[in-house]
This record gives structure tokens, C-alpha cells and sequence, in this order.
């Protein structure tokens, strides 16, 4: 077993449930920088204008509950791409991001959206798990 595990490289796989149509929740941990990506969707009419951050949290897979912060996800807004996705941090009871790796797992979402005509709440999950990468077993990525 040791040996077929050498070299190999842990990758985070994510899965994410409850979406609609041209929706995305991604898991981002690249440049110490570890957050989700919410994407909601095409400008247009009945599209979220923004996440209300106040009603909003994160459950982790242990039960722990995180309040959360959105920016605008930085490379959209420099590509002028409309509407910009939010990067999605996890903050702790001071309300300082928290800055680790996410554990593995089952996370709910609890995004409340600002949308035309109100207020609405969606409940989303993301599933991360990890996949050892070896390139002797798997080969080389195309």
C-alpha cells in the first residue's frame, strides 16, 4: 500500500446540491486562500442582486455554525464579467476570515438573496472530499 500511495497528490474534489439552472458553488483553495465561489446565475430580471451577509451562514460537517463574508470574485470583475460570482469566507465568532482548509464533508449553505421583488432564502450543499492523484497509476493529465 505504501508503495502505491507514493507520490501521490491530494486533490479537493467538490459536489455541490440544490442548485438551479446556470447556478454554481465551487470550493477554492489555491494562494492560501480558502473560500467558496457562488455563482447565481445571469444578469438579467429575476436574478439575485446580492447576498444579504447578516441572515446568511455556513453549517460545517461537524455541526459547527459560520457566519460569512462575500466579496466580488476578483477575476470577473477584472474581465468585466456580469454579474460578478461571490467568493463565499468563513468567519469565526470574532468575525475574523478564517483562513485554513475546510474540513471534508457534508457543508449546508444558508444564502439569503436579494432578489427584485424581495427577500429569498436558498439552501445549498457542497460535498469535499479528496482524490489521490498519482501520475504513475492514473498517467499524465491531458
Amino acid at each position: 500500500m505504501a508503495l502505491a500511495s507514493a507520490g501521490c497528490i491530494p486533490l479537493t474534489q467538490d459536489v455541490a446540491k440544490g442548485l438551479r439552472q446556470g447556478e454554481a458553488l465551487y470550493y477554492l483553495d489555491y494562494d492560501n486562500d480558502h473560500c467558496g465561489l457562488l455563482g447565481l446565475g445571469h444578469s438579467g430580471e429575476g436574478a439575485p442582486t446580492s447576498v444579504i451577509v447578516a441572515k446568511s451562514h455556513a453549517t460545517a460537517p461537524d455541526g459547527g455554525r459560520f457566519a460569512i463574508a462575500v466579496e466580488p470574485h476578483k477575476f470577473d470583475l477584472e474581465n468585466s464579467y456580469a454579474p460578478a460570482r461571490q467568493r463565499v469566507y468563513l468567519l469565526d465568532a470574532n468575525g475574523i476570515r478564517i483562513i485554513k482548509p475546510w474540513k471534508k464533508g457534508r457543508w449546508k449553505f444558508h444564502f439569503a438573496l436579494l432578489m427584485p421583488q424581495g427577500e429569498e432564502a436558498r439552501d445549498l450543499e457542497l460535498v469535499l472530499s479528496t482524490f489521490y492523484y498519482n501520475p504513475i497509476i492514473h498517467g499524465w493529465p491531458n
